[in-house]
C-alpha cells in the first residue's frame, strides 16, 4: 500500500509557493507509504508519493520520470500489476528497455507506449498519476474494482489529487467544510458513501472503472469509463463451470503471491480465507517454500462468546483443522482490551470518517463496537436528519422553515436540545420505536463536531409544549409516521 497526491495547475508560481503544503500532505501517507518518500515539484506541477516497498526495492523509487519519443512523463502510483511480466514482454517487443523489476516501470512505459489505454491492458489493483510534462496534461485512472482510493477537486485554478481525504484537507485552498448532502452521508449512508462522493465540499472520488485527464491550459477535467461490469449469457455445464472457477480463483490468488519481502495470510478457520491459505500453500510448497500464516483472537473469548446463528461457533477448531491440513508455520494472536481501544481511534482516523453511527461516534466511532446500529436507531437518525432539512435517500419525515442550527455534543440517556427542553436520548435502553410519539426531536446529529446546517423549506411543527422555543423556526418537531 502506497500513497499519491499532487497539483496540477495553469500558474507555475502558485505550485511552487505551496512546496510547505506538499509537505504536509505526504505526512498525512506516512502510514500508507512508511518506506521511502519522493516529491516532483517542476514547472505547472507537483507530484508526491510515500511508498511501501514490496517489488523491486532499490529501483522502485517514485515519482518515476520517462523520456519517450520527444514528450517526459511523471508517474506516481499506487497498487500492483498482476500482469507485469506479459506487459514487461508485450513493451520489450516494442523496444521499451526496463532498469529493474518493479511494476511501476512497466506501467510507467505502458502509459508511455499505449497512453490512456494502458488501463485496458492492467491486470490489477491501482490508482495512478501520470504527468506529460510537454503537454501540460494530467492523466489520472482507478482500477476496475476500486480497491484503490482516489479523491480530487478543482480550486485556484487547479486540480488538487490525493488517496485520502485529510491528504486533500491539508492543502489550504481545499477548508474542512461540509454542507447538508456531506453530513447525510456521513449519518444516514455511513459506513458506506454514494459512489463518486468525496463528503467534504467540492471533493469528489474518481469512480471505479474510470480515468480523467486534466489540461493545465484550459483548466478542463474529461472523465472517462474504461470498464464496467456486465452481465452475460453463461452456457457452461456444471462441470465446465466449476473447471473455470477453480482456474480463475486460483490465478487470481497466484498473482498476488509476487513479493521481495514475506508474504503471509490470514486465517480465521471461515471459506475465504481457508481457500486462500491452501492454494497459497500448494504455490509455495511447489517452490520449497514455507507459508506463513496468522490467527487473531481475543482474551477470554472463550468465556464470553454466544452462539448465533451468524457464526454458530468460535474460529479455534475450524483454524486447528486447517494448521493440521496445511505445511505452514503458524502463529496466533491474542489481544486485550487495552491494545484494542487506541487501535480503534487510529482506524477511525485512517478512515477519515466515522466507522459507524451511535452515540458520540462522529468524533471515535468506536461507542457502537459492541452494539451496532439497529433498525430503531437507523430509524431516529432518519427522522433527526429530516428535522434538520438534510434529504435522505428515503424522507418520510420533514421540518418546514429556513433557520440555522448548531449541532452540539450529546451524551446517553437525556440531553437538553437548543430549546432548553428535556429530550430521551436513544441509548442502548430505552430503544425508540417507529410508533407515533411525543417526545421531540430536537437533536438532529450526533457529532461533536460544531457544524452548522442550513435548513431547507420544509414542513414544520413547532413543540405544542414550548411556545417560546428560541428555535421553533429552526428543527424542533414532533415525531411523526
Amino acid at each position: 500500500m502506497c500513497g499519491i497526491a499532487g497539483q496540477v495547475g495553469r500558474d507555475p508560481r502558485a505550485i511552487q509557493a505551496h512546496y510547505g503544503a506538499y509537505c504536509s500532505m505526504q505526512q498525512t501517507l506516512a502510514r500508507r507509504g512508511p518506506d521511502q518518500r519522493g516529491m516532483y515539484i517542476s514547472g505547472r506541477a507537483a507530484l508526491i508519493h510515500a511508498r511501501l516497498a514490496v517489488v523491486d526495492l532499490e529501483n522502485g523509487l517514485q515519482p518515476m520520470q520517462l523520456d519517450w519519443k520527444g514528450e517526459t512523463y511523471v508517474l506516481v502510483y499506487n497498487g500492483e500489476l498482476y500482469n507485469t511480466s506479459e506487459l514487461r514482454a508485450a513493451l520489450a517487443n516494442r523496444g521499451h528497455s526496463f532498469t529493474g523489476h518493479s511494476d511501476t516501470e512497466v506501467l510507467l512505459h505502458a502509459f508511455a507506449e499505449w497512453g490512456a489505454d494502458c488501463v485496458e491492458r492492467c491486470n490489477g489493483i491501482f490508482a495512478f498519476a501520470v504527468w506529460r510534462v510537454n503537454a501540460g496534461t494530467l492523466f489520472l485512472a482507478r482500477d476496475r474494482c476500486g480497491v484503490k482510493p482516489l479523491f480530487y477537486t478543482q480550486a485556484e485554478d487547479s486540480l488538487i489529487f490525493g488517496s485520502e481525504l485529510k491528504t486533500l484537507l491539508a492543502h489550504p485552498a481545499v477548508p474542512p467544510r461540509i454542507d447538508a448532502n456531506g453530513l447525510a452521508e456521513v449519518l444516514l449512508l455511513g459506513p458506506g458513501r454514494t459512489p463518486g462522493c468525496g463528503v467534504f465540499q467540492n471533493v469528489r472520488e474518481l469512480l471505479p472503472g474510470q480515468c480523467a485527464t486534466y489540461d493545465a491550459d484550459t483548466a478542463r477535467l474529461t472523465l472517462h469509463t474504461y470498464w464496467q461490469l456486465t452481465d452475460h449469457d453463461h452456457p457452461d455445464d456444471f462441470a465446465a463451470t466449476t473447471r473455470k472457477v477453480r482456474d480463475l480463483v486460483t490465478d487470481a490468488i497466484e498473482r498476488q503471491l509476487v513479493s521481495d519481502v514475506p508474504v503471509a495470510t490470514f486465517l480465521s478457520g471461515g471459506l475465504d480465507s481457508s481457500l486462500i491459505s491452501a492454494i497459497a500453500d500448494t504455490h509455495f510448497a511447489a517452490q520449497r517454500k514455507q507459508l506463513q500464516t496468522f490467527s487473531v483472537g481475543y482474551r477470554d473469548n472463550k468465556k464470553y462468546f454466544h452462539a448465533t446463528k451468524f457464526q454458530p461457533g468460535a474460529d479455534a477448531p475450524y483454524i486447528r483443522k486447517m494448521n493440521d491440513f496445511l505445511h505452514a508455520r503458524h502463529h496466533w494472536v491474542t489481544l486485550d482490551t487495552p491494545e484494542l481501544v487506541p487501535a480503534l481511534y487510529a482506524a477511525v482516523d485512517a478512515r477519515d470518517l466515522p466507522g459507524s453511527i451511535g452515540s458520540g461516534v462522529c468524533r471515535l466511532g468506536i461507542d457502537e463496537v459492541d452494539d451496532g446500529l439497529g433498525p430503531a436507531r437507523r430509524t431516529w437518525m432518519r427522522r433527526c436528519s429530516c428535522s434538520a432539512g438534510i434529504s435522505s435517500p428515503t424522507p418520510r419525515w420533514r421540518c418546514r422553515g429556513s433557520a440555522r442550527t448548531k449541532f452540539s455534543a450529546v451524551t446517553r440517556g437525556t440531553a437538553t436540545p437548543p430549546c432548553g427542553k428535556s429530550t430521551a436520548f436513544p441509548g442502548r435502553s430505552p430503544r425508540p420505536t417507529a410508533r407515533r410519539s411525543s417526545s421531540p426531536a430536537c437533536w438532529a446529529a450526533l457529532t461533536r463536531l460544531p457544524l452548522w446546517i442550513h435548513a431547507t423549506s420544509r414542513p414544520w411543527q413547532k413543540h405544542p409544549s414550548a411556545p417560546g422555543c428560541p428555535q421553533r423556526n429552526a428543527v424542533c418537531a414532533r415525531w411523526s409516521t
